[in-house]
This record gives structure tokens, sequence and C-alpha cells, in this order.
């Protein structure tokens, strides 16, 4: 089995020069890898391996800065800055048959494998998402610690003459991107159709505590 997923991790780093195995548990395979063409650390993909009788594998291949970031925010924390050399390194987790990406083991095996750790800063990033029952997808509409570029009353007012009508009750200022309106408007548009305007909306907050990704 440890033969085929090395042979497996080779294929995905050939390209990009080898491969160095940093730990293999029974969580995940943890990879490091040459710097692909267009390395881009904010960035990962996730997607599923076929191994065999049926089974497949989670994979995740990226930045460590992305992969870190999304795994801590899944945790409620949030990935507030990094140590330089953490900055352009990536990294491919195999993750084990059964093993999913919100299993809090996940997060400690790659931070074990780049003998790393997640240091509190002090400061809490309020996320601000938009709810309905349909929908059952986190929508991010703003953060507490973001500027955003629209006020709120702007804000509110795209959605509302759009037929997402809701209002901000949450004491968090809706500090939000022209872009994020732009992005998830026309699919709720296209999802709920004519009936949008009798769809129920409302805001919701969950408190991301701030970590820095340090050596140990």
């Amino acid at each position: 089995m440890t033969e085929r997923l090395l042979i497996f991790l080779l294929f995905l780093t050939a390209c990009a020069g080898g491969p160095d195995v940093l730990l293999e548990n029974e969580v995940a395979s943890v990879v490091e890898q040459s710097l692909p063409k267009g390395f881009d650390p904010g960035a990962y993909q996730q997607y599923n391996q076929t191994i065999g009788n049926g089974k497949t594998r989670i994979v995740l291949n990226g930045g460590v800065p992305a992969i870190i970031g999304s795994l801590a925010g899944a945790q409620v924390q949030w990935l507030e800055g990094e140590e330089a050399r953490f900055r352009q390194r990536s990294i491919v987790v195999a993750l084990k048959p059964d093993v999913k990406t919100n299993d809090p083991r996940l997060l400690a095996t790659i931070l074990n494998a780049l003998d790393a750790r997640l240091k509190p800063t002090g400061n809490v990033n309020n996320y601000v998402y938009l709810r309905s029952r349909q929908i059952t997808e986190d929508i991010i509409l703003a953060t507490s610690l973001h500027p955003g570029n629209l006020t709120e009353g702007n804000a509110i007012n795209q959605f509302d003459t759009a037929g997402v009508h809701f209002m901000n009750t949450t004491g968090i200022p809706l500090r939000i991107e022209q872009s994020t309106i732009d992005f998830y408007l026309p699919s709720m548009q296209e999802f709920f159709g004519d009936s949008i305007d009798r769809v129920e909306f409302w805001l919701e907050t969950e408190a991301h505590e701030g970590v820095r990704l340090v050596g140990r």
C-alpha cells in the first residue's frame, strides 16, 4: 500500500521535481514538492483520486498558506499571517480513505509534518454569512476586519433590488466588496428564479480567532 502511494505521489510531482515525504500516518501522507510553474501560495486544488476496490481518497495540492488557511477556517480559526519560510512552499496531502477534510486530525498532521504550529494573535475576525433554508453552502458576505469597498446601505440596497431581502441585526457592520455581490447574486437569481422575492434570508455571524503560522 505504501509503495502504491509513493508511486502516486511521484506521479503528482513529476512535472515539478522530486517529492520529499514529510510525514505519513493513519490520517494522511504529506509530501513537499518543488514549486510548480506559476505557483500561487494562496491557492490550492482539492480533488478525489481512485485507489482501487471502489475506494477514493481526497487530495489537497497547493500552497501551504492556502491549505492551512482553509483547514483552520473550518475549525473556526482565521489564518492572519505566516512566517516567511512557509510562504513559498507547496505540498501534496493525500488523505487516507474515509478521512474527511473536517477531521481535526488532518490539520494537526500537516502542522506536524511542517514542524509548525498556529499561534493565537489575539484578534477576532467575525464572518458575516447570508443564510436561507434553501441554501446549504456557506455564503460569506463580509468579515469584520476587511474594509470592503461598499457602504452597508449600498450593499443591502443592491440585494434588495434583486429580490434578496434581509436586514443586518448582527451588530457587525456589513463591510462588503462589490465583487462579492457580483459573484453570488446572479447564481442566486438563477437558482430561485421568480420566487426569489418570497424567500426568507437573514444574516448570521461566526467569530474566528486569529492565528499565525509559525515554527515550533
